[in-house]
């Protein structure tokens, strides 16, 4: 059972939270099999053979965009309570954007946190009230370091601040805006500039911390199949490109997106 409050606390805390077997494993597995029958169809790659899945180019997945198979995330009572508890009751909608397939094989020797990639397609606005969330869905074990999306925890309530002393035209949210909004702190700095690894790494991503007042952590985005992580579009995001050689499946993740029934424009953006 969902605690409603629990929920919502959480999201307007942290700006993320995870809802653990939102939808069943045979849910998960119907859309793994989709996931893979795509990659059979596309590449060499083959599910059962992992000395296929080196240098494979991953195929276009914008024709899985609306299979039924991925339509059990917002169907379950799970997602529901707790869209219910972010939106109000029956006050949301699906997005109609489909969703969007992130898949990782293993590629790397070790795992370290990049300093690039940290992005966000929004612009610079306020986050309440909420507008849309994304809904991060695991269809397999994704471990730490398996190539689970990162959120940065915490920041939309920076963001929330930033943004109230930016012109109109600087409040475009781009590379370059975004950029100068992680560089506004020594901690936040550190995410997006090389240093000494592993020491880097497991220094942010270990522990919480406080800047300027405000709780932040690095949430990475790890679980069995049909846990989900409901994010909102006001906190930067990493999509994991590497994963260690020494795990030895390829992890697949979707996600899709909702919104109120206010007729806010829906948004969608990351892009692995």
């Amino acid at each position: 059972m969902v605690d409603d409050r629990l929920v919502r606390d959480t999201f307007n805390t942290w700006g993320v939270v995870a809802v653990r077997s939102a939808f069943s494993a045979n849910a998960a597995a119907a859309m793994k099999d989709v996931i893979w029958n795509r990659l059979h169809a596309q590449t060499t790659a083959r599910r059962d053979a992992p000395a296929s899945w080196s240098r494979v180019v991953q195929p276009s997945f914008k024709p899985l965009k609306r299979r039924s198979e991925f339509h059990a995330v917002n169907e379950t009572p799970a997602i529901r309570a707790s869209l219910d508890a972010i939106f109000g009751e029956r006050t949301w909608q699906p997005s109609g954007s489909g969703v969007q397939v992130l898949m990782t094989f293993p590629n790397a020797e070790t795992w370290v946190l990049p300093h690039h990639l940290w992005h966000m397609d929004a612009g610079f606005a306020s986050s309440t009230p909420t507008t849309i969330v994304r809904a991060f869905c695991c269809v397999d074990v994704v471990e730490r370091g398996g190539g689970g999306t990162l959120a940065l925890a915490g920041s939309h309530r920076l963001v929330d601040r930033y943004h109230r002393d930016l012109s109109a035209s600087q409040r475009e949210g781009n590379s370059a805006s975004w950029r100068r909004f992680l560089n506004t702190d020594p901690w936040t700095r550190e995410l997006i500039r090389p240093g000494r690894e592993p020491e880097r790494t497991r220094r942010l991503m270990d522990a919480d911390t406080d800047v300027d007042g405000v709780g932040m952590n690095i949430v990475e985005m790890i679980g069995e199949p049909g846990d989900v992580y409901l994010t909102t579009s006001h906190i930067p995001l990493l999509p994991h490109r590497t994963r260690p050689s020494n795990h030895h499946h390829a992890s697949a993740l979707f996600y899709t997106a909702t919104t109120p029934m206010t007729g806010h424009r829906a948004f969608c953006g990351l892009r692995p």
